[in-house]
């Protein structure tokens, strides 16, 4: 199963101050969790939360963010505490995400920093893509002024949901956002952040994460599908059934659920999904097809 959104954490400051930690309670251990912030008038550079890795960071004058990544302890270590340097008025965000793999989950990054010192209304998040198929794409975003990016304004493309945007009150106070997106495929993930506000300086960066090792990958599919993967010989529904041998087959299910195991057989082999199936959930380990 791809990842999935769990939960958020965010703070703010309205006043200058050098570091701030975001306390991150409650996160369950071997989850991922994702963090950025972002600082008005300083943020010149940032220094890497304990624990954590940095994906991107970028600073233009008086704006700087930085994006992060930690595989989740579920102890006050996971809390994210960050520093930066020049006096600013900084806004954190924290997500945590299930299902990702929790030994090495990242695969790939980038950022967009057109905009970091101009006005803007849309804001790419980059491209990245990932090295395997099924996970998940958590796309950042950093605003300098929250009076340009008001809460309320802002969307994200491409189907990407958990979204939120944080910022204080007060005019002129960094606003931060994170959006995510289960995928299925190795295709280029590349969102836009978008306000119908008046727009101005703005961040995006985006990181890929693969799935847990040894789980079930999803795809859904809609019709007839060839899909490359070595099965073979004849196989019994509503079973788990060890295989051997190198022969593609054909199969049409009578059952809902088709359950398939198979070990030591060449990629080069067949399994063809007929359209009478659809509605079905067949189960090639450790790929699962939702046949709609």
């Amino acid at each position: 199963m791809a990842g999935a959104y769990v939960q958020t954490w965010e703070e703010g400051q309205s006043e200058l101050e050098t570091s701030r930690t975001l306390t991150v309670s409650g996160a369950t251990a071997n989850n991922l969790l994702c963090g950025v912030v972002v600082v008005r008038d300083g943020g010149d550079s940032f220094t890497t939360p304990t624990g954590w890795t940095l994906i991107h960071d970028a600073s233009a004058g008086a704006f700087g963010t930085a994006a992060y990544y930690r595989i989740a302890s579920g102890t006050s270590a996971d809390d994210f505490a960050c520093v930066w340097t020049d006096n600013g008025r900084p806004q954190l965000v924290v997500q945590e995400f299930s299902g990702l793999d929790s030994t090495a989950p990242f695969e790939a990054k980038d950022e967009d920093i057109t905009n970091i010192s101009g006005t803007a209304t849309t804001q790419s998040a980059g491209s990245a893509t990932p090295l395997t198929a099924n996970g998940l794409a958590v796309a950042f975003l950093g605003i300098k002024d929250s009076d340009e990016w008001n809460v309320g304004t802002v969307t994200i493309d491409n189907s990407y949901t958990s979204f939120d945007h944080y910022e204080e009150t007060t005019a002129a106070r960094a606003g931060a956002g994170m959006a995510s997106k289960p995928y299925t495929t190795t295709a280029a993930q590349s969102p836009t952040f978008t306000t119908t506000d008046g727009g101005g300086d703005s961040y995006g960066a985006i990181a890929v994460f693969k799935e847990a090792s040894g789980g079930a990958s999803e795809y859904t599919i809609a019709g007839a599908v060839t899909i490359s993967l070595a099965i073979a010989a004849t196989l019994a529904f509503n079973s788990h059934s060890e295989i051997a041998g190198s022969s593609p087959i054909t199969v049409t299910p009578t059952a809902t659920f088709v359950h398939f195991a198979f070990t030591g057989l060449p990629a080069s082999e067949t399994f063809i999904v007929p359209a009478e199936t659809r509605g079905f959930i067949v189960t090639l380990e450790p790929r699962t097809f939702i046949i709609t």
